[in-house]
C-alpha cells in the first residue's frame, strides 16, 4: 500500500513541477516588439515583412484582419493583402504574443489609388493613325479611362495600348485621362489631319511677314527697325484658312 501512496505523491509532485516549469517557459517573455507600428497597402495589394524581437522562448500571431493574411517565419512574419474591391478604405490590427506580453500592428488598405504616373505625357500621331503603348505606375490596378471616340483603349499587364483611327478631316488634339477616385493622370495628343493645303498641320506660313515673325520698317530718322508681326503674333505661322487645328 505504501509504495502506491509514494508513487501517487511522486506523480502529483511531477505534475505540479511540470506545470510550474511550463508556466515559466510559456510566460518568460518581458517584451515583444515589432520594427513597424503600422502598415499601409495600396488598393492593388502586396506583401510586406515585419521583424519581431522578444526575450521569450516563443511567439505567435494571435489575431489578423479577415482581409489580410499573415505568415509566421522564425524572426518575422509576412503580411499579404489582395486587391481591395470594396470601394472603401479598410483598417484592422495584427496582434503578436509571447507569454503574457503582446505587440500590435495597425494595418490599413486604401480603396483608391494614391498616385498614378504615365510613361508618356505627350503624343504626336500621324494622320494615318497608329498605336502607342503607355505604361502606368500606380498602387491601384483598376482605372477609369476617358478618351475621344476615335481612340481605342486596351488594358494590359503594364498599362494601356492606345490605337488611333486614321484622320481624313481637320487636324485634331485631345486628352486621355486615367483616373481612380480623386487621383488622375492625363496624356495630351495631337494628330495630323487630311488638309492638303497645310498638310494637316493646322497652320500655314504668315504671308504678312513671310514666316519670319518680324516686320521690318524704315524711318527717315530711325533707319530700319523691326517689330513682331501683328498678323501672326511673331510666330511666323497663322491658322490654316481651310481648316482649324484642334477641331
Amino acid at each position: 500500500m505504501l509504495p502506491i501512496i509514494i508513487a501517487a505523491v511522486c506523480a502529483v509532485v511531477l505534475i505540479v513541477v511540470g506545470l510550474f516549469v511550463w508556466n515559466w517557459y510559456a510566460n518568460a517573455a518581458t517584451y515583444i516588439t515589432l520594427n513597424e507600428s503600422e502598415l499601409t497597402f495600396g488598393k492593388a495589394g502586396s506583401s510586406k515583412s515585419i521583424s519581431v524581437e522578444h526575450d521569450g522562448h516563443s511567439w505567435d500571431i494571435e489575431t489578423t484582419p479577415f482581409w489580410a493574411h499573415a505568415v509566421k517565419n522564425e524572426t518575422s512574419f509576412t503580411v499579404t493583402c489582395t486587391a481591395n474591391t470594396t470601394g472603401k478604405d479598410r483598417q484592422g490590427f495584427i496582434v503578436v504574443k509571447s507569454g503574457h506580453v503582446t505587440a500590435q500592428l495597425a494595418v490599413t488598405q486604401k480603396a483608391h489609388a494614391s498616385y498614378i504616373r504615365l510613361s508618356e505625357s505627350e503624343l504626336n500621331v500621324d494622320r494615318t493613325g497608329g498605336a502607342a503603348d503607355v505604361r502606368i505606375e500606380s498602387d491601384s490596378n483598376d482605372f477609369d479611362i476617358q478618351a475621344p471616340h476615335f481612340c481605342h483603349i486596351e488594358k494590359n499587364d503594364t498599362g494601356i495600348k492606345i490605337t488611333f483611327d486614321a484622320n481624313d478631316g481637320k487636324s485634331r488634339e485631345g486628352e486621355i485621362i486615367v483616373s481612380d477616385g480623386n487621383v488622375s493622370a492625363s496624356l495630351h495628343f495631337q494628330q495630323e489631319g487630311g488638309c492638303d493645303f497645310c498638310g494637316g498641320e493646322g497652320t500655314v506660313r504668315c504671308s504678312q511677314c513671310g514666316g519670319s515673325g518680324q516686320i521690318s520698317e524704315w524711318g527717315l530718322f530711325s533707319g530700319t527697325t523691326t517689330r513682331p508681326c501683328g498678323s501672326c503674333g511673331g510666330t511666323g505661322r497663322i491658322p490654316c484658312p481651310h481648316c482649324t487645328s484642334g477641331n
